[in-house]
């Protein structure tokens, strides 16, 4: 089995289907339908427990990943 395989949620296997090596392949191949839910979850969980509004859940919980994957994006397409 290659190692896409064993992620067939990730975006790279559903959507953009990069070979080993191209571009922005283990970025694509990293993010995945469950990591999207588990984001889902951790916004709502936020929103719930501080009562506070969507924009300061989103940004709350969101922020450090958004910076890890901008980041990321950024090295993988340069």
């Amino acid at each position: 089995l290659s190692p896409n395989a064993l992620k067939p949620l990730s975006l790279n296997e559903l959507l953009f289907h990069r070979a080993m090596g191209q571009p922005g392949q283990s970025l694509l191949a990293s993010f995945d339908l469950l990591s999207l839910w588990s984001m889902v979850l951790l916004v709502l969980g936020i929103r719930v427990w501080s009562q506070r509004s969507w924009l300061f859940s989103v940004l709350f919980a969101l922020m450090p990943t958004i910076v890890i994957y901008g980041i990321w994006a950024m090295v993988a397409f340069k």
